[in-house]
């Protein structure tokens, strides 16, 4: 299964205006607003899938000098931790000793046998991106072994370094990690291995890889895509020769992205000059999918392509901020936001923009208040999926997942995200306000009535009633009961009136 999912509403994906996992803030475990939950006294995280050997001793922290660990604590007047269920930071932190080293904790020590879980914030990636690099792991024995396509910019697996110039099965990898299953970028990877004088194992190596997790490769290696003759794509990861040459009979490329992939989702297109719609293309498949450059696979006659993302400016211009509901359908990539940003007035309602207002660049950021009176960050960018030539183009797809890393974390924060979707779709309070209404007796109420109660649910205020706040049951339980409609039964008997 590939986790992508896109709501059937609007062509919109689940993570759309989250902003992006390679872009969080370098040490974000320190930052503002870094969250940790108290595991107690065992070692192993429960919202992500790591299980960590009782002899990792990496990922301690120094009691003594760690300003981490001192929040955590929480000290009482006896020189004894008073830990708390969750703790968030209030500001940003220096780091202490291996703090600085980290990409990204999962779970630390701040006392012999109290220990702490990460929970990194809501994050997606993109499915397709450029200059990927390889990533390898095996099981226990020879249980499995998978081979996939990595984003370098993504923290997907940990490093390993091999001696220079060594080759094929002569190669035997020496994990630089600060705590066991660490996972770090390509860039930090090799930044680790140059510091002994060692590179990034170039091909599978022979020995020396931890069981059941990805490690960095040098190989490189390309995401390409599957188009359907209904329209709906699947993502190839496909390895170069390189990278499987370290492989033997039956390893392969991971189920969900092989070139026979059967996971298939619906695509965001974009009209080019050659198809105006996807339509236009599915209606000559075969000979549309070899004139845009690509090919149709004789595997399972699907339309084969590679795939380039090339980003682009949303808005140029301050004057193109028609209104907040086109910058949130158009600048569809959310950002996190530096505590030093400022935001300026843009001219039009519930849009400000940071830095400046005069000009607009792909590092603008926009802060936009939506009808409901919600407040969005998003990018000035699109990122667009350019498949073959270039003249069949979709959005690039965004998800929660990290194929090479899944978790229950990701799992929470993509439910999350589609019911918040569902909550705050316009059609939800005239929906809710008719059933609601329903059940406490009045079978057929009138437009008026039920207008009277969605106003209320989305408003959060009915006469003296609620918080002010979309959604508040208060509002809408008064409006409800205290309508003139709500003791009235002419309507029961008479429900055209």
């Amino acid at each position: 299964m590939l986790f992508i999912f896109q709501l059937g509403l609007n062509s919109k994906y689940v993570g759309d205006g989250y902003p992006l996992c390679s872009e969080l803030p370098h040490q974000h475990f320190l930052k503002k607003g870094a969250k940790y939950r108290l595991l107690g006294a065992k070692r192993n995280p429960d919202f992500t899938n790591e299980i960590i050997s009782d002899e990792s001793t990496g990922n301690v922290l120094n009691s003594a000098s760690s300003t981490l660990a001192s929040i955590l604590c929480n000290e009482a007047g006896d020189g004894e931790c008073n830990p708390q269920n969750i703790v968030i930071l209030p500001n940003d932190i220096e780091c202490d000793g291996t703090e600085c080293e980290m990409s990204e904790p999962r779970t630390i020590e701040i006392k012999k046998g109290l220990w702490y879980e990460y929970i990194r914030p809501p994050c997606v990636n993109q499915a397709f991106y450029n200059n990927g690099k390889s990533i390898y792991r095996k099981g226990p024995g020879l249980s499995y072994k998978n081979i996939l396509c990595a984003n370098p910019a993504h923290r997907d697996a940990p490093t390993a370094c091999c001696e220079p110039n060594s080759k094929g099965d002569k190669q035997i990898a020496s994990l630089k990690e600060i705590f066991v299953g660490e996972r770090t970028t390509f860039e930090t990877a090799v930044d680790r291995c140059l510091r002994d004088d060692l590179n990034i194992c170039e091909a599978v190596p022979d020995k020396g890889l931890a069981n059941g997790i990805f490690t960095w490769l040098s190989a490189p290696c390309s995401v390409s895509v599957k188009v359907s003759p209904d329209g709906s794509v699947g993502i190839v990861h496909q390895p170069s020769a390189m990278a499987m040459a370290g492989l033997r009979e039956g390893e392969e490329v991971y189920r969900s992205v092989a070139r026979d992939t059967k996971s298939f989702f619906r695509a965001d297109w974009q009209p080019t000059v050659e198809f105006s719609t996807i339509q236009t293309f599915l209606d000559d498949f075969g000979s549309n999918c070899e004139s845009s450059g690509c090919t149709v696979d004789a595997l399972d006659s699907n339309c084969l392509c590679e795939v380039s993302v090339e980003d682009t400016i949303a808005f140029e211009n301050v004057l193109d901020l028609d209104t907040a509901e086109n910058v949130l359908s158009t600048a569809t990539i959310g950002s996190f936001v530096p505590n030093s940003a400022t935001f300026v007035s843009s001219g039009i309602a519930g849009i400000k923009v940071s830095p400046s207002r005069e000009a607009l660049s792909m590092e603008t950021i926009f802060e936009v208040t939506d009808r409901l009176g919600n407040t969005h960050y998003r990018k000035n960018i699109i990122s667009t999926a350019k498949l073959g030539d270039g003249s069949l183009r979709m959005r690039n797809p965004v998800t929660f997942w990290s194929l090479p890393d899944v978790t229950t974390r990701d799992g929470e924060y993509e439910l999350d995200a589609a019911l918040e979707h569902y909550f705050f779709h316009p059609n939800v309070p005239s929906f809710l306000a008719k059933v609601l209404v329903q059940r406490f007796g009045t079978s057929n109420p009138s437009p008026r009535y039920v207008k009277a109660i969605a106003t209320a649910f989305q408003s959060g205020k009915y006469k003296n009633f609620g918080s002010n706040k979309y959604g508040c049951l208060e509002a809408t339980i008064a409006a409800i009961l205290l309508d003139r409609e709500a003791t009235n039964h002419i309507l029961d008997a008479d429900p055209i009136q």
